[in-house]
This record gives C-alpha cells, structure tokens and sequence, in this order.
C-alpha cells in the first residue's frame, strides 16, 4: 500500500533565481560530496540542488545490482519504493538513503551513492554556466566599498549563502558549527587554503575590523554573523545602495566659517589642513548644541566641493538589542564613509562620534570599539575626516595623540549668544519682531546654546504661520520657548536683573577692614583700565576675610559696580564634584568663564579649595588646591576670594594674593550712622540713650542692618518704632557665634 504524500512546506528558493547564487551553492556541494563523508545533512543538501528527475534518476540507479541479469530481492524494492515516496523531500529522502545504507540495503553502496551525486550534480552545472547577475554587482559594490581582497569576497559570499539565505540545508552544513570545524567545511566548499579563511575571519582582517562580520567569537558555536546592513543589501531586501544607507551628500544653506565664534587663526589653521587634500583628522568637541556640526558643515565646504555626512543606518543603532550591534553598525558606517571619500577626494563629517572614540569604559563588556581597531584606522586612512563629539573624557590617549588638529567648543558667553541670535535672525523674517534690545536681555538671562536658540525662533516662526503676534507678546513668547529648552536641559534660568546690583544703602565708610579700603578699589579700577589692552596680560587677586555679615560680599560687588564688570559668583557647592577630576574641572571652567567674559571672579567659601596641604586628609583635596594656585598663576583678570577660615589657609595660596584685607564689625562711632543710612526715613529723631543703645551693640555688622531692614520690608504699612528696631538690631547681632564654619567637602 503506497503511503499517503505528506505536504511539504516548500522552501523560499528567491536565492536560487539568481543565476550565480544557484551556480555558486552547486559548486560547494559537490566540492563537499566529493570530498566530505556522506552524512544526512549532505544528502539533504545535495537532493536540494537536483530536480526531481535527477533525483528519482540517483534512486532507481543506487537501488539496482551492477549485473542486470541478478534478481532484486523483495526487500530492497520496498526500499527503493520508500524512498522514491519521497522525492520532495530531501530531508526525509536522505534519511530513508542513509539509514538503508548503513543497513547495507543499498546495492550501490556509499561509493555508488556518491558517483551518482556527482555525476547529477554537474550536469546541473553545466545548466547554469557564469554569467553576472544583480548578487554578483551587489557584492563587487561591498568589495569596492571596503576594498576587499579576492579570499574576503568569497569568504563573504560563503557567509551570506551559508548563514543568512534561505537554504535551510545549506545552513544546516555550517551553522552551530565550531570555529575550526567551519573552517574546515568552508576550505573544502570554496577550494580555500583554510590560512586564507582564518585571516579573512581575523579581527584586523577587513571583514570584522569594518563591521562587515557584525560578532565574531571562535570559542562557541555559531560563532559569527553578519551585520543586519549588509545582509539586506545583499540579499537585494534593501531599496537604497550600501553606500546611501550611510553617507549622504552635505547639501543645504551653510554659514560661513566667520560667523561663529571660533578664533581666525583656528580657521586658518583648519582652512590650511584640509585644503592640503593630505589625509586628516580634526576633532570638534564640547558640551552639545555650540555649533560644532554647522562649524563643520561649514568649513569642509569651503575646502572641497564634496561634502559628506555619516549616517549610521535608517533605523535606531543597537535596534537588535545588541550593544556590540552599536561598535560594529558605526564602524561598517565609518569604513563606507572613510572608502567614499578616499574615492572622490572629499571630506567626512563624521558626527557624534562619541561612541566611536570614546572606547575607555568604566565596565566590562561595554559594547565601545577597541581602540586598537580606532587607532588604525587613524593612522591608515587615507581620508579628510572631521570627528564631532560631545566629550573626551573616554578617549585613550594614544588616541588623542592622532588628531591633526582638535577645537573645544565651550559654553557660549553672553557676546556669543548675542551673535548666534543675529546670524539665526539674519535672513529670518522674525528679525523685524526681535529687537536688539530683546536678544541682549534673553541672552544674559538664558544661557542656552544655539540649538536652543535656533529651536525656540522656529518655534515662533510656526506660531506665527497661525496668528499675527503683537510687539508686547514677542518676548514673552520667547521667555516661554526658552525656559522651557532650559528646563529641559536642567539649566537654571538667571532671574531678571544683574547680579552685580548693589544695595542702595551701600556705603563704604562703614567698612572696619585691617586695610586702606580706597587704596584696593584704586588698585582695582586700575587693573581694570590696563586691562582694556588685550595684548598684555593684567591680573590682581583679592582674599577678603571675616566674619559673616561684615561686607565682603557687598564690596565684591562694588567692585563690579566701579569697575563696569560682571561679578561671576562662584561657591564651593559650584566647583565641588563627587567625581574623580570633576572638581579640576569645574574649577578651570570657572576661570575660564571669567576670562573669557572680561568679569570679576568671586570664590565664596574659598577655604574650601585653598585648605594647607599639610592639613589634607585625602589626595583629592591637595588636588583641588593645586589646580586653583595653578588657575590663579595664569588668570587673566580680577579674582576676589572670600573665607571666614583664614588659619586652614595654604601658605603658597597666600602668597598668591595681592590684597589681603579683613572685615571686622563696624566701628563703635559708625554703628549710629549706619543706622541712620537704614532707619531714619524722615523718622522722628533718636534720643542720646537710643544712640547710647546702638553703639553698644557688640558685632553689629552692615549685613545685621541689611537683614532688619529687609525683614522690616515685608511688613507692609506697619511703623517701627526706633525702639522695637534697635531690640531687633541687638537681637540679630547676638546670633553672631565667632565659631568655624563647617568645612565643604566630600566624606572618604
């Protein structure tokens, strides 16, 4: 009785219409029967390539005696019966051959089997002789890209066809199988000496160090595979080329390189290498949204006509769940990009680049490239590349030590927020709206970047596609836009109002310092007069030292007040950073800042940072001291230090000081005055015992005064008199305790 056929899902043969694939997969199975032991999954494979008449054909002969005239026995017709049963199915037909030879029910033999293969195979061959097809120029685009050598092209071809079609019995040849175990299958499949194979699949080889082999680890089964990109492309799944996918052409309105912020000699010196058309590496880096990609965009399109930029795939990296899938889509992207240039002598714009370049990790099994593979590819392109990332603190140093050229793009200051508002506003049609006046009070008031700024304009110029906007709504509208980037970003939003206002009772004569105050405010202005002469350098650091409340701060801002200046306020809780070299650079920043925007720097709490190394607990704190004496040895412009803790004070910090002043309470002579200057308003006037009572109040400082006034000030309509004021004075100053203050610090 005939069994009943069994339905067979039949395989995707997409593979098998290209004429080269079809011709390349006969060529390793009968390179494999030839010279492999015959196993089910061989039979399987080789049945797989054969119609159904060359199968039937191998059966009938495999099945009958060499002597025509010796009769069949009963038992290997119904062998031979079972198996033409199953004709399409090549698994289920190899494993009725394979079982019926190992029970010696197979006239032929192993030896018969195989010449039959052989003899059915090739004719098959010779059906399909070589001719290009759509995979061959897919994968001569993939060796022209990356510049592969003939054993990685067919080692590719090998990978593609043997892991990633849809062959099941192909697959079933190479896949889960151990690294030496491939190596031998695949020599005997492509006719490859298995030293080629193995340098091919070495990590400096091109197919891994390009990303071409997505993972590749010879310890375990199925131990490679391709990455997503390539298998798309090859397959002919993906619409665009492999090239598109990750370069793309520059094109759209560009600044010019001197609208930003950037020094001329760094242009030059830029505009210089690149025009050279000699292989580069310029590294842009710094806090995200300076401009560093439109500074890009701009200068490589003034050194070449072929601008491109790196893209990274059409879909989010790492979408298959895989860190590594992260290194290894962005080094494939990197090496398309690197080979397209090379070819037509452009530059690459290679953006956030951070997980490229920075391959220091504070874990294991991080997913970044090794920086061997990043270093080579440094030394060996032959590529105009412009890197662009937002920090460097990952980046080994033997990398660092690659770069051509690199520019830090910092935070902007106030003149460079102004000048990005201008140059986004410049051909805008909002630009008769936002008044001069407008951008200068948003741009000391919102310390955003230009991303930022370029965000809420566009956010307006939708708004306005939608109603008219009023003259008073504009900048309300903006405040709205740019609190919110702020907010988002975790920046805090400066209060209206400059810092460096001063209290209207202010009054130097009722300073009690240990020094001539007017000669420190002469010194002062005269610093700040030289140093309008930006080719020399002029600096003078101030240490203000006393107890709480006795003006050192308000003289601070005096200073700027005079002076004309910014008072940059910085306090230990600023600069102090749980992190490792964080502190340092905090610390250099804040300088920085000072410098860059021509302001007086002020260091509340300085004690903080200028402890006596001698008197340290930890290396950090020693740390921290050496990296302000060294800020201080090269500022440029007016430091002002203030401290309650002069005894920790570090002997060399001392010394670095120009002026050293201390405040004091206020002189018994001048505590009536000072309170006049406060209270008096047109009150009645005070009685001799009133006076008696004020000058005796012992620590009565300007900051006492300030706080009862200010705390009188929020009692609307009620009248003090001088009496229940002078109890709150001799109150207030009684809090006084002339005691330490608590270090800042971090407990170790």
């Amino acid at each position: 009785m005939r069994k009943r056929r069994r339905y067979i899902r039949p395989v995707d043969m997409e593979y098998f219409t290209d004429r080269s694939v079809k011709r390349t997969i006969l060529i390793y199975t009968i390179n494999i029967v030839t010279n492999i032991p015959l196993d089910t999954n061989i039979l399987t494979q080789a049945f797989n390539c054969l119609p159904i008449k060359s199968r039937e054909r191998i059966i009938n002969n495999i099945y009958t005696f060499k002597n025509k005239t010796q009769n069949v026995p009963e038992y290997i017709l119904s062998n031979r019966e079972d198996s033409l049963e199953e004709l399409d199915d090549p698994s289920s037909l190899s494993s009725i051959v394979i079982r019926n030879l190992h029970k010696k029910k197979v006239p032929a033999g192993m030896h018969g089997l195989r010449m039959e293969l052989q003899r059915e195979l090739h004719n098959e061959l010779s059906y399909n002789p070589p001719a290009e097809t759509p995979f061959d120029r897919r994968l001569n685009v993939i060796a022209g890209v990356f510049a592969l050598s003939d054993a990685d092209i067919n080692v590719l071809k090998l990978l593609f066809l043997a892991l990633s079609s849809s062959n099941d019995s192909l697959i079933d040849l190479f896949d889960r199988k151990t690294y030496d175990s491939f190596i031998r299958t695949a020599s005997v499949a492509t006719g490859l000496a298995p030293a080629e194979i193995k340098r091919s699949l070495n990590k400096s080889g091109m197919l891994v160090s390009s990303g071409i082999i997505e993972s590749i680890d010879a310890t375990i089964r199925g131990f490679v595979s391709l990455d997503s990109s390539i298998d798309e492309y090859l397959a002919g799944i993906s619409g665009k080329s492999v090239i598109e996918k990750f370069v793309r052409p520059d094109s759209g309105r560009k600044l010019k390189a001197e609208s930003f912020s950037v020094p001329d000699e760094d242009i030059s010196i830029m505009k210089d290498i690149l025009s050279s058309g000699s292989p580069c590496n310029i590294l842009l880096y710094g806090i995200p949204g300076t401009g560093k990609t439109e500074f890009a965009r701009s200068i490589a399109s003034q050194c070449s006509e072929n601008v491109y930029m790196l893209r990274y795939g059409e879909e989010t990296i790492g979408s298959r769940g895989n860190r590594n899938g992260d290194a290894d889509s962005r080094r494939l992207a990197l090496r398309i990009g690197i080979n397209t240039v090379t070819e037509n002598g452009g530059i690459l714009i290679a953006d956030e680049a951070d997980f490229l370049l920075n391959t220091v990790s504070l874990f294991f099994n991080s997913g970044s490239p090794e920086k061997g593979w990043l270093n080579d590819i440094l030394d060996s392109s032959m590529a105009r590349i412009i890197w662009i990332t937002n920090k460097t603190g990952s980046m080994e140093e033997s990398t660092l030590r690659r770069f051509s050229y690199s520019l830090c793009f910092k935070r902007f200051s106030k003149k460079q927020r102004i000048t990005v508002w201008n140059n986004i506003l410049r051909r805008n049609p909002l630009k008769k709206l936002i008044t001069p006046e407008i951008i200068d009070d948003l741009s000391t008031r919102y310390e955003v970047n230009a991303g930022g700024i370029s965000s809420a304009i566009n956010s307006m110029k939708q708004i306005t596609l939608t109603k008219e906007l009023k003259p008073e709504e504009v900048k309300p509208l903006l405040e709205n836009l740019l609190s919110r980037h702020l907010k988002l970003t975790g920046v805090a939003v400066k209060k209206a109002g400059k810092l460096t206002d001063l209290t209207e009772k202010y009054n130097l004569s009722f300073l009690n310092t240990d020094t001539d105050i007017s000669k420190v405010v002469k010194s002062v202005k005269h610093v700040s007069e030289l140093q309008k002469d930006e080719d020399k350098k002029y600096n003078i650091n101030l240490l203000l030292w006393g107890e709480s409340g006795t003006g050192k701060t308000e003289f601070a801002k005096y200073l700027a007040s005079v002076t004309g200046k910014k008072l940059i306020i910085k306090r230990a809780s600023d600069l102090m950073n749980m992190y490792v070299g964080e502190t340092e650079k905090l610390i250099r920043a804040a300088f920085l800042e000072a410098e860059e925007e021509k302001s007086i720097l002020f260091i509340d709490e300085a004690d903080t940072f200028f402890l006596s190394r001698e008197r340290a607990n930890a290396s950090w704190e020693v740390s921290h001291t050496n990296e302000f004496l060294v800020q201080m040895e090269n500022f440029s412009g007016i430091l002002i230090c203030c401290t309650n803790l002069l005894d920790i004070f570090d002997t060399a910090a001392m010394r670095r000081f120009n002026w050293k002043v201390r405040f004091n309470p206020v002189l018994a002579e001048k505590r009536v005055p000072l309170y006049e200057k406060y209270f008096m308003n047109n009150e009645s006037p005070l009685t001799k015992d009133q006076k008696r009572r004020i000058s005796n109040i012992e620590n009565f400082t300007p900051g006492h005064a300030k706080s009862v006034h200010q705390r009188l000030f929020l009692v609307p309509d009620e009248t003090c008199e001088h009496d229940s004021i002078i109890a709150e004075l001799e109150k207030e100053a009684s809090f006084m305790k002339l005691q330490a203050p608590k270090r800042t610090g971090f407990a170790v």
